[in-house]
């Protein structure tokens, strides 16, 4: 009869661990899935073809020296905005491609790095650490509020986004190539001046 009941209460407390078990598996998977999620207000819908010569949103982001400026600040010169983070592979791969760029293009174009610097998956620390390895010359810049990605509807990092007298001329979801960068800026420059 002891060993009856022991045998019943054994089962009683394996089936309480697998319950329990399952309850924590769900919980961290709601968790982990909604990571680094923040209710953001809403904003124009960004990037469709039909969407190319609107206004570009303004929005606010970090300097590196920690001072505040805004998308507007630097509409004396085309713009290329590129958000990215450096946990994400194709973001660190197009960078050497964009620091070429950059040293080609500063003159002319506004280039601003933006670093999505939620603070769960990228920090600006994380950010700067990473940089601190490389020996890349064009600014960063950090969207520690999350204004720019909301904004820009950005879903998917690396997104470049190419800006001409304050209107979206292209956008570009996912790594950039050699070619598509080269259209982006032929878009942005007078013609015979990209050579």
């Amino acid at each position: 009869m002891k060993s009856r009941n022991s045998k019943k209460n054994r089962g009683f407390i394996y089936l309480l661990a697998i319950i329990l078990i399952l309850v924590l598996a769900g919980l961290a998977y709601s968790f982990l899935k909604d990571k680094g999620a923040r209710s953001l207000p809403p904003s124009p819908s960004i990037g469709k073809k039909e969407d190319l010569g609107v206004e570009a949103p303004d929005f606010v982001m970090e300097g590196a020296l920690g001072n505040e400026v805004s998308l507007k600040d630097f509409k004396d010169k085309p713009i290329v905005l590129n958000f990215w983070a450096s946990w994400c592979p194709p973001c660190r791969e197009e960078m050497p491609l964009f620091d070429a760029t950059y040293r080609k293009y500063k003159d002319r174009i506004n280039f601003i790095f933006l670093n999505v610097t939620d603070g769960l998956q990228e920090t600006k620390e994380s950010a700067q650490d990473f940089l601190e390895k490389k020996d890349f010359s064009f600014p960063v810049y950090y969207d520690t509020g999350l204004e720019g990605v909301s904004a820009f509807q950005v879903a998917a990092y690396p997104t470049t986004v190419f800006i001409k007298d304050g209107k979206l001329v292209q956008t570009i979801r996912g790594m950039v190539m050699e070619d598509d960068l080269a259209e982006g800026l032929a878009k942005l420059v007078e013609e015979g001046e990209s050579k």
